[in-house]
């Protein structure tokens, strides 16, 4: 199955609709099935987070968004955004808003 670049807006209004009610580690779907875009000050608070520069962060961990101009989204590993791992997110506290 292929990831899809889906609109944000609704998914942050039934994410915080429901986000009380949900054990996000029990599938992580939201990690598997979205791509994940990235801004300039995600990409900042990512790099902080991780120790490490910007341009790191954009040349390890995002790839060119193909819908949206001069975008960037973070990258897929094994259908899963890069940072997932056991359901978890790996950067949880510095992840894109």
């Amino acid at each position: 199955m292929r990831s899809k670049h889906l609109p944000e807006e609704p998914f942050h209004i039934l994410a915080a609709e429901v986000s009380k009610e949900i054990d996000c580690t029990t599938c992580a779907n939201c990690c598997r099935m979205t791509l994940v875009s990235v801004t300039s000050e995600d990409v900042k608070r990512i790099a902080g987070f991780l120790e490490c520069s910007s341009d790191e962060v954009i040349q390890r961990y995002t790839s060119m968004d193909l819908e949206v101009t001069g975008g960037r989204i973070l990258r897929q590993v094994d259908g899963a955004c890069i940072f997932l791992r056991e359901n978890r997110c790996t950067i949880y506290e510095a992840r894109p808003k």
